[in-house]
């Protein structure tokens, strides 16, 4: 879908995922800040990352920070951190033990840091983030430490349930299911979905219980699970919006359930489902264990 017959305009996005057919993915491996947000659509300010190329409107108005850059005749790969940012670290730090890497998690976990957005928030809509340098060398290496794990959260989030099979147990979410033998006899079945929604409560929509199909549903979520949100929307939204549809004028129906059933996973959306759980609950918490943002005036670094 991105051969240039079909893209009349691809940017910069093959010096930062070139086409390798001996890939798995079919491009080199990278991965990439996103971030932005637009006032004019009511979207708040956001970030996620990516290790592939990115949907054009994946975040609202987004510019994209690559780990690195290619030459996309050669494929030969440097670092989009330079060596002058990587001494500016050494030097404010007094260390030459920090990583091209770890700068790299860092930037992730700052602009993670619930302080930096409410102190930065109206620069951040209308330009692109600086990054404070942190006082001290412990709290560089938590925002590092926490910055990978977010960004190692973000990139797997289609397998949360399957890597922390207990983690909505722990959050108390319970799983309930009808008729479960169906679920070894036609999987297909009792796994499809038309639309997932909310249960009510009288007229009001209950946001701790998910009605995912006839025979399995979601109940006791923490209502703070809706608090996690990507592009403007809560993440498990995005998921739920996963929905059977046919457009009236041309008759074609959109599946959500083909892309699961083509790898043979019947139970892709469920597992979906269950992850976005993980994904929102582990990044909250994660993100309250940053730790305070604490830096001298005038110490900051470009994203750029």
């Amino acid at each position: 879908y991105f051969d240039r017959d079909l893209n009349e305009r691809v940017y910069r996005i093959p010096r930062l995922f070139p086409h390798d057919p001996s890939m798995a993915a079919g491009t080199r491996p990278n991965r990439v800040i996103m971030v932005g947000g637009s006032r004019s659509f009511g979207i708040k300010w956001g970030i996620f990352i990516s290790n592939i190329v990115p949907e054009y409107g994946f975040i609202a108005n987004g510019q994209g920070f690559a780990r690195y850059v290619y030459d996309p005749q050669t494929l030969e790969r440097a670092d989009n951190i330079t060596d002058a940012a990587l001494a500016h670290f050494h030097h404010h730090y007094t260390t030459t033990a920090i990583t091209k890497d770890q700068i790299f998690d860092y930037i992730y976990g700052i602009l993670h840091s619930p302080e930096f957005k409410q102190r930065f928030y109206a620069s951040l809509m209308k330009e692109l983030p600086r990054v404070p340098l942190v006082d001290s060398y412990d709290d560089f290496i938590s925002f590092s430490e926490i910055g990978s794990q977010l960004a190692e959260l973000h990139l797997n989030y289609e397998n949360l349930y399957t890597q922390y099979p207990d983690e909505l147990s722990r959050h108390g979410i319970v799983i309930e299911h009808k008729d479960i033998e169906k679920a070894q006899a036609d999987p297909y079945t009792y796994y499809q979905v038309s639309k997932m929604k909310l249960a009510r409560r009288g007229k009001e929509k209950d946001l701790t219980k998910i009605i995912f199909n006839p025979y399995i549903t979601l109940s006791s979520i923490p209502e703070r699970t809706w608090d996690y949100a990507v592009g403007g929307k809560p993440a498990l939204k995005w998921i739920m919006e996963h929905q059977l549809k046919t457009d009236k004028t041309s008759g074609i129906t959109k599946d959500p359930n083909l892309f699961g059933w083509e790898q043979n996973q019947p139970a892709y959306l469920f597992h979906l489902l269950c992850s976005g759980c993980i994904l929102s609950l582990k990044t909250q918490d994660l993100v309250a264990s940053l730790p305070a943002l604490r830096f001298k005036a005038g110490q900051y670094t470009e994203v750029a």
